[in-house]
Order: C-alpha cells, then sequence, then structure tokens
C-alpha cells in the first residue's frame, strides 16, 4: 500500500490526516456457498447467510456425495456474484443442486 501524510492547517489548529491507498485494485472474493446463501437470502427463501452455507453444504454431500465440498468451494470473482445475484433477483425458486452444478467449474 501507499501511505500518505498530509497536513492540513486551519488557523487556529492543524490538522494531521494520514491516509492509505492500496496499490494495486483489490478484487473481492466469495465463497460459492455464500453466494447460493445470499441469492436464497435475497429471494426470501432463506432466514440468514450463515444457515444458507450450511444447508448448501448438506446438499452438495446429498447430492455429490463422491466429491469433495471443499475443494468445490473456491472463491469466485466479484463480476460471476454480480451476475449471479442480479440474475436471482426476484426468484421464486432457486434449484441449489443445479446452482452447485452451475457453478462447478467456476
Amino acid at each position: 500500500t501507499l501511505q500518505i501524510l498530509c497536513l492540513i492547517i486551519f488557523p487556529p489548529q492543524a490538522v494531521v490526516v494520514f491516509l492509505e491507498v492500496p496499490t494495486q485494485p483489490r478484487e473481492n472474493k466469495m465463497l460459492k456457498s455464500t453466494l447460493i446463501a445470499k441469492c436464497l437470502y435475497q429471494c426470501n427463501m432463506i432466514s440468514d447467510i450463515k444457515g444458507g452455507e450450511y444447508s448448501v453444504q448438506s446438499i452438495f454431500n446429498e447430492y455429490f456425495p463422491k466429491y469433495s465440498y471443499d475443494k468445490w468451494n473456491t472463491n469466485l470473482p466479484d463480476n460471476v456474484v454480480e451476475y449471479f445475484l442480479k440474475a436471482s433477483k426476484g426468484s421464486t425458486t432457486i434449484r441449489v443442486d443445479s446452482f452447485i452444478k452451475d457453478l462447478w467449474d467456476l
């Protein structure tokens, strides 16, 4: 990060401001299970995100018992997260097993 120290003087007092600016753009990441839970939450299908994440894990283990949940549940880039949040907004049905498949190779 780039650190900047600014001194601003307004009589009768001076103000020192310390700013920290990232030198590279940060890309936020979200786990696949969190994305599915947030989509369910925004459509009022679950009452909390953490419970939704647990449900996604349970459904994954039920439908895909031969695969590793931890290997599947990786971070997604912001553009993918935004796409699915917008696409699912207002949905009345979200098939979690199908959603898991949609995110499989991402």
